[in-house]
């Protein structure tokens, strides 16, 4: 792909995994009681790409996100969110920008998988309230836009034939239908859901009740109490009749500061992915991409072994052949891609009997674990002489 369509593509699975932040964030907001900061959201997030992408591109460092992160988060309090989900917010989007600034490969799947999971979650979690409905919209919304996504890919591949296309889309579109047509199938039939995981739990607490039959009968015969005796039953200090007991309240655990704790975890484990692999790396802009689809980075490469030394087989019949289709390839007649040897010797004007002996030995060890004899070795590299001196003297060509 070209550099913008590498730009287009990779803002447009940014803009992916803004909408599924958007959705985690509608609980807390439904919670409150408070309307979806639809707007602020989306100028955050808007602003945080603009300031970090130019930084990122041109400093080349992870580090310049320590600046950038307190200044965003600046930003959100103006917005109206709190400091702390300003900073949650603008560390998270710094991190995905960051991803996708570098040569990564995003997975469109996975976050469709994990999107309609969260999705079907909150969906049923909040089923009686009307702010589910908005689950399910943004659900089918992610679904049509990954669909989008990934025929816009596609079309950008243009080492692709038009047939090879059109395959991969039918695969693609059809595990997309899969999906979104057990989506469907689970919303609507929730009650049918709902009785079915009700009534088979309650077959295992049947089961386990009948199990336990048994204990509780030994327990009864040992005359082991099997409840706790109230405070009539016991003596000590609460068997004091007519005095009336007094306990003081206890002291409850102030809970408000579980979402701070919550926080902070999870911002340190995202700043933990960002400087994981902290240092200098290389932007997808400046990858070049040929229409074999092979990425090579602008940079001095070492040296490598050849090719063909460090892939030549240990098998005699098999680096036979496969020095055989070198020696054919030089001649600019070698088998091309997918192409069986059946079908590459159709193309040559070789001897019959010839063509039976490399296909039949050569597919009888390629194959399978049949075991050549010393006779049929040397007739298989006999084969092989003729031929390669046939065609030096120019006596076989393609048909």
């Amino acid at each position: 792909m070209k550099p913008w369509q590498i730009r287009v593509t990779r803002f447009f699975h940014l803009s992916l995994e803004m909408l599924f932040l958007f959705m985690l964030l509608i609980p807390f907001y439904t919670a409150e009681g408070t309307p979806l900061p639809i707007f602020s959201f989306t100028v955050l997030v808007a602003c945080g790409i603009i300031f970090y992408q130019p930084f990122i591109e041109k400093y080349k460092s992870e580090k310049v996100g320590l600046l950038l992160i307190p200044i965003l988060a600046l930003v959100g309090m103006s917005l109206g969110f709190s400091f702390f989900l300003g900073l949650l917010l603008a560390t998270i989007v710094f991190w995905r920008v960051l991803y996708h600034v570098k040569d990564n490969d995003p997975n469109e799947m996975g976050l469709l998988i994990v999107t309609f999971l969260v999705g079907v979650v909150f969906y049923l979690y909040f089923f009686y309230m009307e702010v589910n409905q908005v689950f399910l919209v943004i659900t089918f919304v992610q679904f049509f836009l990954i669909l989008s996504l990934k025929v816009l890919k596609l079309s950008f591949l243009s080492s692709k034939s038009a047939t090879d296309k059109w395959n991969q889309m039918k695969w693609q579109l059809g595990g997309l239908a899969a999906l979104g047509s057990f989506t469907v199938l689970a919303v609507v039939s929730y009650d049918l859901i709902r009785l079915v995981v009700t009534f088979i739990f309650r077959q295992v607490l049947y089961v386990v009740w009948l199990l336990g039959v048994p204990f509780v009968y030994l327990a009864s015969l040992l005359n082991i109490p099997l409840r706790r005796r109230g405070p009539a039953e016991e003596a000590g200090f609460y068997n004091n009749e007519g005095e009336e007991i007094i306990l003081e309240e206890v002291t409850a655990t102030n809970l408000d500061i579980l979402p701070w704790i919550i926080g902070i975890i999870i911002f340190i484990v995202i700043l933990y992915l960002i400087f994981k692999k902290a240092g200098v790396f290389t932007l997808r802009e400046y990858v070049q991409f040929s229409d074999k689809e092979e990425a090579s980075p602008i940079r001095k490469r070492e040296p490598k072994t050849s090719w063909f030394s460090s892939s030549r087989p240990k098998n005699e019949i098999r680096r036979l052949f496969y020095d055989f289709e070198k020696f054919m390839a030089k001649q600019g007649e070698g088998r091309r891609h997918n192409e069986t040897v059946e079908d590459w010797f159709k193309r040559m004007s070789f001897n019959d009997d010839h063509k039976d002996v490399i296909v039949t030995t050569y597919e009888s060890v390629r194959y399978g674990d049949k075991e050549v004899s010393k006779t049929e070795k040397e007739h298989y590299r006999r084969v092989f002489k003729e031929l390669k001196k046939e065609l030096k003297k120019g006596n076989s060509k393609p048909i």
